[in-house]
């Protein structure tokens, strides 16, 4: 592996085999909120190998106090687009891309959301309305996606997953 040396602390943990399918793995994150960078940020680190963002909100003076990956130059862009940027600062081995929508707009599509969700192996929804994590996970079930939805509630925060089998 061309990355022994940079990816020694996870080759340890889950081995060769486990860090080539994480390098080519593809991910969707729903919500670019600090929940969802922060989460994503712990994918990016260890060399997922490629993953988009769905958000469509700009980035406001209220993601400057829960959003590492934001600064007060940001503030106005679209939020996907400056998460995106500023995680892939992080590793030079990952690619990331953006998708500027309303999530519950798009993922209350049957097709759309179908068509969009099809084309990942992984999909992390964060601090999305019942009605979208509902929508989302249903058609993850049917299509086998493993699914990931976290939410925090001020310092309270959890983690959910949904996968057909764990071994």
């Amino acid at each position: 592996m061309a990355t022994e040396d940079k990816y020694d602390r996870q080759l340890r943990l889950w081995g060769p085999h486990g860090q080539k399918k994480l390098m080519e793995c593809s991910m969707l994150l729903i919500g670019a909120d600090g929940v969802g960078t922060e989460t994503m940020k712990n994918l990016v680190l260890p060399g997922v190998g490629k993953f988009t963002i769905l958000d469509g909100k700009t980035v406001s003076s209220d993601d400057l106090s829960n959003n590492f990956f934001v600064t007060p130059e940001s503030v106005g862009r679209p939020r996907a687009e400056v998460v995106v940027e500023t995680l892939c600062e992080m590793n030079e081995d990952v690619t990331g891309d953006f998708v500027v929508d309303n999530p519950k707009k798009l993922l209350l599509d049957d097709i759309k959301r179908v068509a969009l969700l099809q084309q990942f192996q992984m999909v992390i929804v964060a601090n999305q309305e019942q009605a979208v994590v509902r929508a989302v996970a249903k058609t993850c079930w049917d299509v086998n996606i493993p699914l990931m939805v976290v939410r925090a509630y001020g310092m309270i925060g959890y983690m959910r997953s949904q996968v057909h089998c764990h071994e």
